[in-house]
């Protein structure tokens, strides 16, 4: 009876079990912490510094040129600076090699590797040195400024493919400068006898002047074969037949020189100024002596000297040559009352332009 009993309990707790609408109980899962990820640090990379520039040197300059051969073909005496009468670092023998770095700006001297200078470095006259690789138009130009210190220019390379263009006619027009060639000459590509020759003119030619050099040694000329259909030619072998009026200056490698900034104009707020009594000026512009020299009776070293003047002297310059090797200048002493020195030996102090020209006898031209 017993047992009859417990099956029947038995049997009524798992009906009770079946019963729709009753689900077994679901386990609750146990919450298991997740690993928590230690972040891991990046390098953070530092701002990369922006890079500036050191200044570079205008682009018509060139680093120190690595030196070329030369020969001496004479005994030369080797100098600190180029120009006559400059100290002596010592001499070369003829048929003695030379290291040769660039040149002056007219082609007269070699800046050449001298190790007796103080700065390693010294000139030689270019007469008696000869290039053993390369043409003189080829080196580089040493330039030399107030301070002694040199910089370098490249050389000016030109290539004319077949013959020379005719020049132009001088057009009929205002403000052209005309001038006719008295000697036949050669047509360069700047304004120098280092620079490369790109054709000759006859005499009697008539060019048109468009621009002038230094104190009128050199005039650029129309040429429509040369750079920007222009060439250049030596005033020594030209007459003006206008004089050369308002032509633009231009340097070395035949660039314009860039003008003079204008007077400031005077705030018309400000009060004037008062009035100073002008100084008499002289009846030409100054100059200065910059080395020992002797006055001439003309303009070459074949007249007649009747002094000398040394450093510091100051003279009044009233004419100018045309090659403008030479100075006509005041001098009681001599013929009418001038003279003639070196241009070489004398520093402009005044404005030059307007000073007449002569020709190589010291006889006067119509400017």
């Amino acid at each position: 009876m017993k047992n009859i009993i417990l099956l029947l309990l038995l049997m009524i707790l798992l009906t009770a079990c079946a019963m729709p609408g009753l689900e077994e109980p679901t386990a609750t899962p146990t919450a298991t912490q997740e690993a928590t990820l230690t972040p891991t640090l990046t390098n953070t990379p530092e701002p990369t510094p922006t890079f500036t520039p050191e200044p570079t040197a205008t682009p018509t300059q060139m680093p120190e040129p690595a030196p070329v051969q030369g020969r001496a073909q004479s005994n030369v005496t080797v100098r600190a600076e180029s120009r006559r009468g400059s100290p002596s670092l010592g001499g070369i023998y003829s048929n003695q090699g030379v290291q040769i770095i660039a040149r002056n700006d007219q082609a007269r001297w070699f800046y050449i590797v001298w190790a007796d200078s103080p700065t390693g470095r010294a000139w030689v006259l270019a007469d008696a040195v000869n290039l053993l690789d390369v043409d003189i138009t080829q080196l580089p130009i040493a330039i030399v400024d107030s301070n002694n210190k040199v910089s370098f220019l490249p050389p000016f390379l030109w290539t004319i493919s077949g013959e020379p263009l005719p020049i132009p006619p001088v057009p009929q027009v205002d403000n052209v400068r005309p001038a006719e060639l008295i000697q036949a000459v050669n047509v360069r590509v700047a304004p120098n006898l280092g620079s490369m020759t790109i054709g000759s003119l006859q005499v009697g030619q008539v060019v048109t002047m468009t621009g002038r050099f230094g104190q009128n040694e050199w005039v650029q000329i129309d040429y429509p074969s040369g750079p920007d259909g222009k060439g250049w030619i030596s005033t020594e072998v030209i007459k003006p037949l206008d004089g050369f009026g308002d032509l633009p200056y231009y340097n070395i490698l035949a660039t314009p020189v860039t003008p003079e900034p204008p007077t400031p104009t005077l705030d018309p707020n400000q009060p004037v100024p008062p009035t100073e009594t002008p100084t008499p000026e002289p009846a030409g512009p100054q100059g200065q002596v910059t080395a020992q020299i002797n006055v001439r009776v003309g303009p070459a070293s074949s007249y007649e000297a009747l002094t000398m003047l040394n450093p510091g002297d100051l003279v009044t310059v009233t004419g100018i040559t045309l090659s403008g090797l030479w100075y006509q200048i005041e001098f009681a002493d001599g013929p009418d009352g001038r003279a003639w020195v070196a241009s070489e030996y004398v520093r402009a102090l005044g404005d030059f332009r307007n000073l007449p020209y002569f020709d190589n006898t010291g006889m006067p031209l119509n400017p």
